[in-house]
């Protein structure tokens, strides 16, 4: 036998479905979220070069990243490189500004991004850090994008 549906039904129909279809939506956004965050490794610590596993092209490097301390937040890193006063700067790709610099963060996957515009000469370059699984070592890619130059590996050692 058929049943006749009202339009009552029909609307506690799609008023159902809509409500499952949001519910499933929040849940993958939730999801997405939580992956995002443990995609996101804390870099957070002092670290010190180690010139003998690095592959270093540009020897200024060597003496400008010697040592870093960085404080990593939810939404924000500080990084402070060995004579340079600490920047801090959102993780979010906004730009920040220093008295020789602009500087913008953020992450890729697992890895931070860096890219830097200094100077009236506009030299820019792009750096990536990556964290080793347990978080005793970092390695920091340097790429020369303005000028162009060879790009270099810099590893780093976790201070006690």
């Amino acid at each position: 036998m058929l049943r006749e549906y009202s339009s009552k039904d029909e609307i506690t129909y799609y008023l159902g479905s809509a409500a499952i279809g949001l519910l499933a939506a929040l849940a993958m956004i939730a999801l997405a979220g939580n992956a995002n965050a443990e995609e996101r490794p804390d870099f957070t610590g002092n670290w010190k070069l180690n010139a003998e596993a690095s592959k270093i092209k540009d020897s200024k490097l060597a003496a400008e990243c010697s040592k870093l301390n960085i404080s990593q937040k939810d939404d924000s890193i500080t990084l402070a490189e060995a004579d340079r006063p600490p920047l801090e700067c959102s993780t979010a790709g906004k730009e920040c500004s220093t008295k020789d610099a602009k500087v913008s963060f953020w992450f890729n996957g697992t890895k931070l991004v860096e890219m830097e515009h200094t100077g009236r000469a506009d030299h820019i370059r792009k750096r990536r850090l990556s964290l080793s699984a347990d978080g005793k070592t970092m390695q920091m890619e340097v790429i020369p994008i303005t000028p162009a130059g060879e790009s270099s590996l810099l590893a780093y050692e976790k201070a006690q």
